[in-house]
């Protein structure tokens, strides 16, 4: 079961990553080829990613996982 959050709450750090290299939602998405809602759904902290799109993400955003917010 999805646990309820504020509409507001976001990870910012990994959102400041994504606008500091250029991406959103959609583009972040494509380029690390994880469908788009398991992306907003990280965004927005509904869960975390599995190990595999952990490491596309921070790939592409020159980032640790924990720079990310992602640990």
């Amino acid at each position: 079961m999805v646990k309820m959050r504020p509409l507001h709450q976001k990870n910012g750090l990994l959102m400041t990553a994504m606008m500091r290299e250029g991406y959103t939602i959609k583009s972040l998405a494509k380029a690390s080829e994880v469908h788009y809602l398991t992306v907003w759904r990280i965004v927005n902290e509904q869960h975390k990613p599995n190990k595999t799109t952990k490491a596309k993400l921070c790939d592409l955003l020159n980032q640790t996982p924990k720079e990310l917010g992602l640990e």
